[in-house]
């Protein structure tokens, strides 16, 4: 009777053992669980980049002059120009006043002429239009990426957007082939937000949607 009383004692302390082991394993794996969580939304807000930013004139001018010669169409006026320039002092030597006023057009043109047009207009644009008089709030992260102004928000899907261009002056995230939000490289304060930003939209775009360039002023995660 006393062996008998002994083993079920035995398989009592066995059985509070294993539940023991069970309860601590629950515990455990719950506090995995917060960690786990905890973890994630703590990923979530260090891959989200919220950023305000106000459009100035250069930064309007740097987008147009961008957007319009990195046409093919302006490469080969860009340089047409080019070559009047060269060619311009040498015509002095052929003694033919009408081809040096030719060269002389056809290097202003492009090399000065457009740009100044596109400066005056860029600074009309960001004076006239009332988007540009207070700063916009981008977000951008997993998810997609955000504006809003006056508290308004608008979302784009990483699928809906057209392409994501980086040029020296700013970061573009075009939602047609002729319209860009903007985002001058000069008010991101933090370099290392320029390489989040990057790696936000290499991971949720395809390689043919976004081009990106290597600047000095990007920091390093």
């Amino acid at each position: 009777m006393a062996t008998k009383k002994k083993n079920k004692n035995k398989n009592n302390n066995n059985n509070n053992t294993k539940n023991d082991k069970n309860i601590n394993n629950t515990i455990k794996k719950n506090n995995n669980d917060k960690t786990n969580i905890k973890n994630n939304k703590d990923i979530k807000k260090n891959t989200e980049i919220e950023l305000s930013i106000k459009i100035g004139d250069k930064d309007m001018f740097y987008f147009m002059l961008g957007h319009v010669y990195s046409k093919l169409s302006s490469k080969i006026t860009l340089l047409f120009s080019v070559v009047c320039l060269i060619l311009f002092p040498i015509s002095f030597l052929w003694k033919d006043t009408f081809m040096t006023l030719v060269l002389l057009f056809g290097a202003l043109t492009y090399l000065v002429i457009s740009p100044l047009m596109l400066y005056l207009q860029s600074k009309k644009q960001v004076a006239t239009n009332p988007v540009f008089k207070e700063p916009i709030i981008y977000k951008i992260n997993d998810e997609g990426f955000y504006v809003s102004q006056a508290g308004e928000w608008i979302e784009f899907l990483w699928e809906n957007l057209y392409k994501v261009v980086q040029r020296k002056y700013n970061i573009l995230f075009y939602i047609s082939k002729d319209q860009a939000f903007i985002i001058p490289v000069r008010l991101i304060e933090d370099g290392k937000n320029i390489v989040k930003i990057k790696q936000i939209v290499s991971n949720k775009m395809d390689t043919s949607r976004y081009k990106f360039t290597q600047e000095k002023n990007e920091g390093k995660i």
